[in-house]
């Protein structure tokens, strides 16, 4: 009966001990799982804010291409303003003109942006981009040598073209 009684305490005794061991390896789990959802969430916030920089990016530098040396820095300020302003993320734009340095005769110019788009102080995207003028103006149209361009007719569905 002694024995019986020993084996009934030492059954409870590993019970007690598997369950503490479960619970353990439950928290330890249950922590992990915890900041891995954390972790994933800062990569998805982190990855919308790069996508969101690098498209604020793309649009600067589009409208960028409308800038002539005359007006650069003016639309440079101005667009890194817009897009600052309706954006979360912080635009800024530098300017300079460039010449080819390997023809110092050249007639053309240059400009290079430099698009910095940044979110919690930290840089998310530059983009660089180029507009290259010439300083010449264009000839004047001499009506005589220009080649007419061909008219396109119109053609309704089920018609003929005249």
């Amino acid at each position: 009966m002694q024995f019986h009684r020993r084996q009934t305490r030492q059954r409870r005794a590993s019970i007690i001990l598997e369950c503490v061991i479960a619970s353990a390896i439950l928290a330890t789990c249950s922590i992990a799982l915890l900041k891995w959802t954390h972790a994933s969430g800062q990569i998805s916030h982190n990855a919308d804010t790069q996508t969101a920089a690098s498209l604020l990016a793309d649009n600067a530098a589009v409208r960028l291409k409308l800038a002539t040396s005359a007006n650069a820095k003016a639309i440079a300020n101005r667009v890194a303003a817009e897009l600052s302003e309706n954006q979360g993320l912080s635009v800024t734009v530098t300017s300079s003109e460039f010449t080819p340095s390997n023809e110092p005769d050249s007639d053309l110019t240059g400009i290079h942006f430099t698009i910095t788009v940044s979110g919690d102080k930290t840089p998310a995207t530059i983009r660089h981009t180029w507009k290259i003028e010439t300083t010449v103006p264009p000839p004047p149209s001499n009506n005589s040598t220009s080649i007419p361009l061909p008219v396109l007719s119109s053609q309704e569905p089920g018609g003929s073209v005249e």
